[in-house]
């Protein structure tokens, strides 16, 4: 976790799931966080824009230059347990992390036992997504991250 907050204020998510998401994990971790009714701002990185959340806490923002400035605003990142949430620990994010295919099993467990990240939820044999609300919303209340 960072030392520090990049900013004060509203906390501000970020959601990742590398370039293609083929398993759609970004609208469906941004699905979930509609649920909570907390005051947050969610920052979705993706190249789709099907099923847009209508909701003004949440923005779409397209991969690419736009996202390395938006990442300095935030505070907690929502991503799979890949290359991706290796590199986003390495520069001092908190990151939770989901396991979406079977060769990112390894990290998954591996950086959740080193306390680096926070298992959040993985995808079952049906191809759907098991998510933890309650590790989420735990995450987005923390006085750790305000």
């Amino acid at each position: 976790m960072r030392n520090e907050s990049p900013h004060s204020g509203t906390l501000c998510i970020g959601v990742v799931a590398g370039g293609s998401d083929p398993y759609k994990l970004v609208n469906e971790i941004g699905q979930a966080l509609t649920s909570f009714p907390d005051e947050f701002k969610v920052f979705l990185f993706t190249l789709t824009s099907e099923k847009k959340i209508q909701d003004p806490r949440f923005h779409y923002v397209e991969i690419g230059l736009q996202m390395e400035e938006l990442m300095r605003e935030v505070d907690l990142i929502f991503s799979t347990s890949s290359t991706t949430s290796l590199e986003l620990i390495a520069c001092g994010y908190c990151v939770a992390v989901v396991c979406a295919v079977d060769n990112q099993r390894q990290y998954y467990q591996a950086i959740a036992k080193m306390g680096l990240a926070e298992q959040i939820g993985f995808r079952n044999v049906e191809n759907t997504w098991e998510l933890d609300l309650g590790k989420m919303r735990a995450l987005i209340t923390s006085s750790e991250l305000s």
